[in-house]
């Protein structure tokens, strides 16, 4: 089987395998809404910026800013180079050219590969994984990354992107992100001291 063969064989699993219509609303909830849930995240990473200000050094709370901000950004910009990569790779849509696609939202006449969703996504979850890596647990900083990753699959899910759209979105998000996070980074002053935070995830 060619790889594009098992990309709409991974498609179909999904789309048609997956179906419910419970899973339905939550799926379009994600595709639609899905950035909101990144707002929990941003506010626990700035109380815990805030609160470690006094006990560690100023730059808890600069980083945890920093970090919004990167995320912002990165995420902006990621999705304006997926525009600009679309036509370029010029895919069409599952639900133009797979028969038997379950569509369950409108299909966009905007190009496949990369998705919007998943590098925009990625690149903000990418960000607040790695530039609160000082005072935020590891297990917590999963979180964007498993939301980033329910948003991608959301778009599988409903028949409008091919599973290799969100891999390529995810893995370009990623790489943005981590560019505009190593060019930030120069321009903190210096780094929190570990050792002065307490419960300083290792």
């Amino acid at each position: 089987m060619s790889i594009e063969g098992l990309d709409t064989q991974v498609l179909l699993l999904i789309n048609n395998g997956l179906a419910g219509s419970s899973l339905d609303v939550v799926m379009i909830a994600l595709s639609d809404r899905g950035y909101l849930l990144f707002l929990p995240y941003l506010l626990y990473m700035v109380v815990r910026g805030w609160s470690g200000r006094a006990k560690a050094d100023v730059s808890v709370l600069k980083l945890a800013v920093l970090a919004l901000l990167v995320a912002i950004v990165s995420s902006y910009t990621a999705d304006a180079f997926a525009d600009l990569l679309k036509p370029l790779f010029a895919r069409l849509r599952p639900c133009h050219a797979v028969s038997g696609i379950r569509l369950v939202v409108r299909c966009s006449n905007s190009f496949s590969m990369p998705s919007g969703h998943a590098i925009s996504s990625f690149a903000a979850a990418t960000t607040l994984f790695y530039l609160p890596r000082h005072f935020i647990p590891v297990i917590a900083r999963w979180y964007p990354l498993l939301l980033a990753a329910a948003v991608a699959l959301s778009r599988v899910y409903l028949g409008v992107h091919y599973p290799s759209d969100v891999i390529v979105g995810a893995a370009l998000g990623s790489v943005v992100a981590m560019l505009f996070c190593l060019l930030s980074e120069r321009s903190l002053p210096k780094r929190p001291r570990q050792s002065s935070y307490p419960g300083n995830p290792s």
